[in-house]
């Protein structure tokens, strides 16, 4: 999947209205056309966070297109592959290093 600039700005603005909304703080996003970088702090564990923006992610992206959002398991619209990294930072340093990399160096 290719994201086009549309889809990639209608994910950028999802991502920082999702994070808002549940008081998450969003250090640094970058949404890549085949990928997206998030750095996110939450008081919930890191796979919550990750499910979560790729579920709005892909409603957004469905409905941008004209697809019908609740089709189900077998007949959903494949916007992400499975899963994806999810790294703790530790420390103000490393978290600074972090937002560097998916700002910069992507």
């Amino acid at each position: 999947m290719i994201l086009s600039t549309e889809q990639r700005a209608a994910v950028d603005a999802l991502l920082v209205d999702a994070c808002a909304r549940r008081d998450w703080v969003l250090h640094a996003r970058n949404v890549r056309t085949t990928h997206v970088h998030v750095v996110v702090s939450a008081a919930v564990d890191g796979e919550i966070v990750r499910k979560k923006l790729k579920a709005l992610a892909s409603k957004e992206l469905s409905e941008q297109a004209g697809l019908p959002v609740d089709m189900g398991k077998n007949g959903a619209k494949k916007w992400w592959t499975e899963k994806g990294n999810i790294e703790e930072v530790e420390t103000e340093r490393q978290l600074a290093a972090t937002v560097v990399y998916v700002v910069e160096m992507q």
